[in-house]
């Protein structure tokens, strides 16, 4: 039977441990689906297997460094406040730095409010942006992209719950960490990478909303 995949971190009731070993596995089914393991017709793997060598191989194939993603998560949840607050601003910080030199939009954006980096000091500072609407993600779509990575990307879209579908650029490194982000939610159940389980969740009556809610950010436009 198709397992199906969440989106976002398991809450309690979401996900529940399968009490027999063997088929099925954690590791995202598109990320399985693009190496090459399907899960129909039966392909056993065993957790510890899965974890040390097909998960490491479909990181390889994709430039998804989920494994080192899940370990600094692992880490950082271990933080104290001042510590956690320190490195999210830290990050942010160059987040801000990298996207003045290297994203068209916000280059606009920041030369028009006559900002630079430098001046985003507190959040108090980068409270003065304004925030990013649908509209401009979606008629600036090649301008909110950093022209000189050379990591791979895919375009990923929104449910459209609420209007027209949105549809987004993800990189691997952010694909990345959404996925340990989700390892790290089923972790906390007691749900390793690589033990079967089951996901159960409602979705729309009709069948086109229930296509665009089947985990619609997992899914290429």
């Amino acid at each position: 039977m198709r397992r199906a995949a969440a989106t976002a971190p398991a809450t309690p009731g979401t996900a529940a441990r399968a009490r027999r070993p063997g088929a099925g596995c954690f590791v995202p089914d598109r990320l399985i689906a693009s190496a090459g393991f399907g899960h129909e017709g039966g392909f056993p793997v065993i957790p510890v297997i899965q974890r040390t060598v097909v998960l490491p191989a479909i990181e390889w194939l994709r430039s998804e460094p989920i494994s080192r993603c899940l370990r600094e998560l692992s880490q950082s949840e271990r933080y104290s406040h001042d510590r956690l607050r320190a490195l999210q601003w830290e990050k942010l910080r160059i987040l801000v730095e990298h996207s003045y030199r290297n994203v068209p939009f916000y280059r606009r954006r920041f030369d028009a409010m006559g900002l630079r980096p430098g001046d985003i000091r507190t959040l108090e500072d980068f409270a003065k942006l304004p925030p990013l609407t649908k509209d401009e993600v979606r008629f600036n779509q090649t301008d909110l992209m950093d022209p000189t990575s050379r990591r791979k990307v895919q375009q990923c879209r929104s449910g459209g719950t609420l209007g027209i579908p949105l549809t987004l650029v993800r990189d691997s490194l952010a694909s990345a960490y959404a996925r340990a982000a989700q390892a790290r939610g089923l972790g906390w159940h007691g749900i390793r990478m690589g033990e079967r389980q089951i996901r159960i969740w409602g979705v729309p009556l009709d069948p086109e909303a229930a296509r665009r809610e089947r985990s619609p950010l997992d899914h290429p436009a």
